[in-house]
């Protein structure tokens, strides 16, 4: 089974993000923050929106201690541009239009 994890400061987006990855059969761990989660998990969904942690140094953090883990940042596209700015391992993918 797929391990998944949401980190979000706000229930409520862990919560409906939660509900929408049981749906698809993917049960996942909730933290209000990345250094509650005992194990590395393939998938870590991240609300950067609702971090006050540093965006960038989180990203750093997270690739540190989970460098096989994929991080699926959530923000705007402000915050999501300036955390990833400098970022070895951080890919911006951004919609076309």
């Amino acid at each position: 089974m797929r391990r998944t994890a949401i980190i979000s400061e706000h229930a409520l987006f862990r919560q409906g993000v939660g509900e929408l990855l049981r749906r698809a059969g993917l049960p996942p761990v909730e933290a209000p923050t990345y250094a509650q989660l005992r194990s590395a998990p393939e998938t870590i969904v991240l609300d950067l929106d609702h971090a006050t942690d540093d965006a960038q140094e989180l990203l750093v953090d997270i690739g540190a201690r989970f460098p096989a883990t994929l991080v699926v940042v959530v923000g705007t596209t402000l915050r999501l541009a300036a955390s990833s700015n400098g970022v070895a391992h951080v890919e911006l993918e951004v919609p076309l239009r």
